[in-house]
């Protein structure tokens, strides 16, 4: 269950997956057919104003974390 800290509202979250689904996406991924939106990248060491942007709710994309 994810529980956000500014609106006080629990999402449940069940995915259920198969080797053809998983298959589906690798193949989409490597042909581009689909690409990940990436909003913002900070290293390790940035994680807090990471979770900090993150918690403010404006990204549009994903969060990246650089492990160097």
């Amino acid at each position: 269950m994810l529980v956000s800290s500014t609106d006080n509202k629990a999402r449940l979250v069940i995915v259920h997956q198969s080797d053809r689904d998983l298959a589906t996406l690798s193949y989409w991924i490597e042909n581009r057919k689909i690409e990940p939106v990436i909003d913002r990248t900070y290293l390790l060491q940035e994680v807090g104003e990471a979770q900090i942007y993150s918690e403010e709710g404006q990204a549009k994309g994903k969060i990246l974390i650089t492990v160097k």
